[in-house]
Protein backbone atom coordinates (compact mmCIF):
# COMPACT_ATOMS: atom_id res chain seq x y z
CA UNK A 1 0.00 0.00 0.00
CA UNK A 2 2.85 2.37 0.76
CA UNK A 3 2.85 5.74 2.48
CA UNK A 4 -0.39 7.69 2.78
CA UNK A 5 -0.98 11.17 4.18
CA UNK A 6 -3.89 11.30 6.61
CA UNK A 7 -5.69 14.56 7.32
CA UNK A 8 -8.46 14.07 9.83
CA UNK A 9 -9.82 16.45 12.50
CA UNK A 10 -8.37 14.20 15.21
CA UNK A 11 -5.12 13.19 13.47
CA UNK A 12 -2.70 14.58 10.90
CA UNK A 13 0.25 12.56 9.74
CA UNK A 14 1.45 9.67 7.59
CA UNK A 15 0.81 5.94 7.65
CA UNK A 16 3.10 3.30 6.16
CA UNK A 17 1.23 0.03 5.58
CA UNK A 18 1.78 -3.24 3.71
CA UNK A 19 0.27 -6.70 3.88
CA UNK A 20 1.59 -10.17 3.11
CA UNK A 21 0.74 -13.68 4.19
CA UNK A 22 -2.57 -12.61 5.68
CA UNK A 23 -0.89 -10.15 8.04
CA UNK A 24 -0.96 -6.37 7.92
CA UNK A 25 1.93 -4.33 9.27
CA UNK A 26 1.68 -0.58 9.68
CA UNK A 27 2.99 2.38 11.61
CA UNK A 28 1.73 5.93 12.06
CA UNK A 29 3.96 8.99 11.85
CA UNK A 30 2.34 12.03 13.48
CA UNK A 31 2.65 15.65 12.39
CA UNK A 32 1.02 16.92 15.58
CA UNK A 33 2.87 19.64 17.42
CA UNK A 34 0.57 20.90 20.14
CA UNK A 35 -2.23 21.63 17.67
CA UNK A 36 -0.10 23.96 15.57
CA UNK A 37 0.89 23.55 11.96
CA UNK A 38 4.42 22.15 11.60
CA UNK A 39 7.04 23.54 9.27
CA UNK A 40 7.71 21.98 5.89
CA UNK A 41 11.17 20.93 7.09
CA UNK A 42 9.68 18.90 9.96
CA UNK A 43 7.02 17.50 7.65
CA UNK A 44 9.63 16.34 5.14
CA UNK A 45 11.57 14.60 7.96
CA UNK A 46 8.43 12.79 9.10
CA UNK A 47 7.60 11.78 5.51
CA UNK A 48 11.16 10.52 5.00
CA UNK A 49 10.88 8.43 8.19
CA UNK A 50 7.59 6.97 6.93
CA UNK A 51 9.15 6.15 3.54
CA UNK A 52 12.16 4.50 5.23
CA UNK A 53 9.81 2.33 7.27
CA UNK A 54 7.86 1.56 4.10
CA UNK A 55 11.07 0.26 2.47
CA UNK A 56 11.52 -2.09 5.44
CA UNK A 57 7.94 -3.26 5.05
CA UNK A 58 8.47 -3.74 1.32
CA UNK A 59 11.44 -6.03 2.02
CA UNK A 60 9.38 -7.94 4.59
CA UNK A 61 6.52 -8.27 2.07
CA UNK A 62 8.86 -9.58 -0.64
CA UNK A 63 10.45 -12.14 1.71
CA UNK A 64 7.05 -13.33 2.93
CA UNK A 65 5.75 -13.77 -0.61
CA UNK A 66 8.90 -15.62 -1.66
CA UNK A 67 8.52 -17.97 1.32
CA UNK A 68 4.89 -18.61 0.41
CA UNK A 69 5.79 -19.38 -3.20
CA UNK A 70 8.59 -21.72 -2.20
CA UNK A 71 6.17 -23.61 0.05
CA UNK A 72 3.37 -23.49 -2.48
CA UNK A 73 1.75 -26.77 -3.30
CA UNK A 74 -0.75 -27.43 -6.01
CA UNK A 75 -4.29 -26.44 -5.24
CA UNK A 76 -5.27 -30.10 -5.36
CA UNK A 77 -2.51 -32.05 -3.64
CA UNK A 78 -3.60 -35.52 -4.83
CA UNK A 79 -1.33 -36.38 -7.71
CA UNK A 80 -1.52 -39.37 -10.00
CA UNK A 81 0.68 -38.23 -12.89
CA UNK A 82 4.03 -37.87 -11.13
CA UNK A 83 4.18 -34.16 -11.96
CA UNK A 84 3.29 -31.80 -9.15
CA UNK A 85 0.52 -29.53 -10.40
CA UNK A 86 -0.95 -31.79 -13.13
CA UNK A 87 -3.72 -34.24 -12.25
CA UNK A 88 -5.41 -36.79 -14.49
CA UNK A 89 -9.14 -37.24 -13.94
CA UNK A 90 -10.86 -40.09 -15.74
CA UNK A 91 -14.40 -38.84 -15.50
CA UNK A 92 -14.75 -35.10 -15.48
CA UNK A 93 -18.42 -34.19 -15.58
CA UNK A 94 -20.02 -31.09 -17.04
CA UNK A 95 -23.66 -30.34 -17.53
CA UNK A 96 -25.04 -28.32 -20.39
CA UNK A 97 -28.72 -27.85 -21.08
CA UNK A 98 -29.66 -30.65 -18.71
CA UNK A 99 -27.30 -33.24 -20.26
CA UNK A 100 -24.26 -34.64 -18.45
CA UNK A 101 -20.99 -35.13 -20.32
CA UNK A 102 -18.18 -37.24 -18.89
CA UNK A 103 -14.68 -37.33 -20.34
CA UNK A 104 -11.04 -37.61 -19.20
CA UNK A 105 -8.96 -34.47 -18.57
CA UNK A 106 -5.56 -33.24 -17.45
CA UNK A 107 -6.07 -30.54 -14.84
CA UNK A 108 -3.32 -28.01 -14.15
CA UNK A 109 -3.75 -26.36 -10.75
CA UNK A 110 -0.88 -24.29 -9.41
CA UNK A 111 0.02 -21.03 -7.67
CA UNK A 112 1.73 -18.56 -10.02
CA UNK A 113 4.70 -16.40 -8.93
CA UNK A 114 2.44 -13.34 -8.63
CA UNK A 115 0.39 -15.16 -5.98
CA UNK A 116 -2.66 -15.86 -8.12
CA UNK A 117 -3.95 -19.38 -8.61
CA UNK A 118 -4.14 -20.94 -12.05
CA UNK A 119 -6.50 -23.78 -12.95
CA UNK A 120 -6.85 -25.06 -16.49
CA UNK A 121 -8.47 -28.23 -17.79
CA UNK A 122 -7.41 -29.95 -20.99
CA UNK A 123 -9.67 -32.58 -22.50
CA UNK A 124 -7.95 -35.84 -23.45
CA UNK A 125 -9.21 -37.11 -26.78
CA UNK A 126 -8.64 -40.79 -27.65
CA UNK A 127 -5.33 -41.15 -29.49
CA UNK A 128 -4.06 -37.67 -28.60
CA UNK A 129 -2.98 -38.26 -25.02
CA UNK A 130 0.63 -37.17 -25.61
CA UNK A 131 -0.38 -33.96 -27.40
CA UNK A 132 -2.72 -33.03 -24.55
CA UNK A 133 0.04 -33.86 -22.05
CA UNK A 134 2.39 -31.48 -23.87
CA UNK A 135 -0.18 -28.68 -23.81
CA UNK A 136 -0.74 -29.20 -20.06
CA UNK A 137 3.04 -29.23 -19.46
CA UNK A 138 3.45 -26.02 -21.47
CA UNK A 139 0.78 -24.35 -19.35
CA UNK A 140 2.42 -25.50 -16.09
CA UNK A 141 5.90 -24.50 -17.27
CA UNK A 142 4.72 -21.04 -18.28
CA UNK A 143 2.99 -20.50 -14.94
CA UNK A 144 5.97 -21.69 -12.87
CA UNK A 145 8.75 -20.41 -15.12
CA UNK A 146 10.42 -23.80 -15.63
CA UNK A 147 11.45 -25.82 -18.66
CA UNK A 148 8.65 -27.78 -20.30
CA UNK A 149 11.04 -30.24 -21.98
CA UNK A 150 11.80 -32.01 -18.72
CA UNK A 151 8.08 -32.37 -18.06
CA UNK A 152 7.34 -33.87 -21.49
CA UNK A 153 9.46 -36.93 -20.66
CA UNK A 154 7.42 -37.65 -17.53
CA UNK A 155 4.34 -38.71 -19.48
CA UNK A 156 2.27 -41.07 -17.26
CA UNK A 157 2.17 -44.24 -19.39
CA UNK A 158 0.38 -46.20 -16.67
CA UNK A 159 -2.77 -44.07 -16.90
CA UNK A 160 -3.64 -45.08 -20.45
Amino acid sequence: MGVIRIEHPSYVGYRAQRSAGGKVRYKYFSLASGGEKVSTKVESKVRKAAEDFDRELEEWQRKTRDEQLSKSVPIRPSNNTGVRGIIFRRKYKTEKRGRAYKYPIFEVSVLKPDGKSLMRRFRVWPGSERETWKVACDCLAEAKGVSARSLYRRFPETLF
